[in-house]
């Protein structure tokens, strides 16, 4: 079943950038729309399973043996001007493509990479948070606002028995007996 790019994202959880990076990198037309069963399993998967391993994008791209290029658009339909030089707004905007996909493959690479890491980071800092002392100071304020909060409930609430039995009220030892 041949891929498109956004099968792709979806299957591998990735973004758009990171798909258009990863077909680059490890040596795929980044301009087709379809990507075969082969090249998928041969190429891209395993540029994949690299990055999720810690490798880097140019150690994917010497393990395909793919040469850094520059991203500035590349596609045949550029208008130009007279002289045959690139529009400068288009190459402008084109640069600015390129650098925007380049920071957001690289973010979410780094944020793949340390996820694996949040709970041992949570853990340490709870753990120093615990030796310092500041968790013993927030759970003592916890515990005084909650006291308070309890004593304001209570003292503002007064208790009241009128009728206590059956709605009679009952008798005192004053009365006496009558026989």
């Amino acid at each position: 079943m041949p891929y498109t790019k956004k099968q792709l994202e979806e299957e591998f959880k990735l973004s758009k950038s990171t798909v258009h990076n990863r077909l680059h990198d490890c040596g795929l037309d980044t301009t087709k729309a379809l990507y075969s069963d082969e090249e998928i399993e041969a190429n891209f998967k395993v540029a994949c399973d690299m990055m999720q391993a810690g490798s880097s994008r140019k150690e994917v791209r010497d393990r395909f043996s793919v040469k850094e290029s520059s991203q500035v658009n590349s596609s045949s339909n550029q208008q130009s001007n007279a002289y045959g030089v690139p529009d400068v707004l288009q190459a402008s905007e084109a640069i600015s493509d390129a650098t925007k996909q380049y920071f957001e493959s690289e973010i979410n690479d780094a944020v793949e990479g340390i996820l694996p890491y949040v709970p041992v980071m949570i853990n340490e800092a709870i753990n120093k948070a615990i030796s310092s002392g500041k968790l013993h100071e927030v759970m003592l304020k916890f515990e005084e606002q909650r006291r308070k909060a309890k004593d304001a409930y209570y003292s503002s609430s007064t208790l009241e028995i009128r009728n206590p039995i059956g709605g009679l009220t009952a008798g005192s030892d004053d009365e006496e007996d009558e026989g």
